[in-house]
C-alpha cells in the first residue's frame, strides 16, 4: 500500500503540470526524521525511518518500464536469501543482537534502544529492507494497472480475489505452524528460516489481499459505505496512531517493568 499510496500522489501532482520529486523527497525527509526521533526516544522497532529511506529509493523507478519493475522486485525479494547463505558460508556476522537490561529506567532504555537501533541498522538494510522494496515495486505496479480501483469496483473480480487469496491466507498460516513444530531449529536452520520466513510472506501478502477483497465487497453495497463513512478520519491519522501508541505504551511499561 505504501507503494501505490506514494504513486497514486505522484499521479495527482503531475495532473496539475508539477513534478512530485521535490514533493516526495520532502514528505519521505520529515518521515525519516520522525522516525529516528521515535526509534531513538520511544521504540527501537521503529518501520517509519526505513520506509523514508526506501521510499527516497523509491522515486527512482518512477518512470521505469514495468518489466524493468518486475524483474527489480523479484531480485530484490531474493537478495535477502542470498545474502543469508553468504553469511552463512563464510561464517561472518553483520551484529550481534543485543541482551535484554534488567533495569527499566530512563536512561538504561534508552542506551538499550540505541544499541537496538545499530544492530537492525547494521543488519536490516541488507537482511530485510530489499524485500520491502521489492513490496513497495509491487504497489507500484498494482497502482499502474489500476489494480485496487477495478477491485472495488467489479464485484466479480472481487469475488475471485477473495477465492483465491482466503484459501492461500489459510493454507499458507497452517504450514508456519506444522512447519514450526516439525522441523527442530537444530537441523538445517538456515534452510528452516528460509521457508518459515517465505511460507509467512506468502500469508501475511494472502491475507491483506483477502482483507481488501472482502473490504471491495461490502462496500459495494448501497448501504455500507456510509455506515463505515466515520472510518475514514481513523484511515487518515495511521501516523498519528502509529506514534501515539509508542508515546502511552512506553511509559506503562516502563513503570510497570513489562519489558523483558
Amino acid at each position: 500500500l505504501f507503494g501505490a499510496g506514494a504513486a497514486q500522489q505522484w499521479r495527482r501532482i503531475e495532473a496539475r503540470g508539477k513534478s512530485p520529486v521535490v514533493f516526495h523527497a520532502r514528505r519521505m525527509t520529515f518521515l525519516l526524521i520522525a522516525g529516528l526521533t521515535h526509534a531513538a526516544l520511544l521504540r527501537n522497532g521503529d518501520i517509519l525511518a526505513p520506509y523514508a529511506i526506501l521510499g527516497l529509493v523509491l522515486i527512482v523507478a518512477r518512470r521505469w518500464p514495468t518489466r524493468r519493475i518486475v524483474a527489480a522486485a523479484l531480485a530484490l525479494a531474493i537478495l535477502p536469501y542470498v545474502a543469508a547463505l553468504a553469511l552463512e558460508a563464510t561464517h561472518w556476522k553483520l551484529g550481534t543482537r543485543p541482551t535484554a537490561m534488567p533495569d527499566t529506567s530512563w536512561r538504561h532504555y534508552l542506551a538499550d534502544n540505541l544499541e537496538w537501533l545499530r544492530y537492525w541498522y547494521l543488519t536490516s538494510p541488507l537482511l530485510s529492507w530489499p524485500r520491502i522494496l521489492a513490496i513497495m515495486l509491487v504497489g507500484l505496479l498494482a497502482d499502474r494497472s489500476r489494480l485496487l480501483t477495478r477491485i472495488a469496483a467489479d464485484r466479480r473480480l472481487a469475488l475471485r480475489w477473495l477465492g483465491v487469496a482466503l484459501p492461500v491466507a489459510i493454507v499458507s498460516r497452517a504450514a508456519v505452524t506444522l512447519v514450526a513444530g516439525w522441523w527442530s531449529a537444530r537441523h538445517a536452520p538456515l534452510a528452516r528460516g528460509i521457508l518459515l520466513e517465505q511460507t509467512y510472506w506468502i500469508s501475511a501478502w494472502s491475507l491483506a489481499a483477502t482483507y481488501i477483497a472482502a473490504f471491495a465487497l461490502v462496500c459495494q453495497r448501497p448501504s455500507w459505505p456510509t455506515r463505515l463513512a466515520w472510518l475514514r478520519a481513523v484511515g487518515r491519522m495511521a501516523f498519528t496512531n502509529y506514534l501515539l501508541q509508542a508515546a502511552i505504551v512506553v511509559p506503562v511499561c516502563l513503570a510497570l517493568g513489562l519489558f523483558d
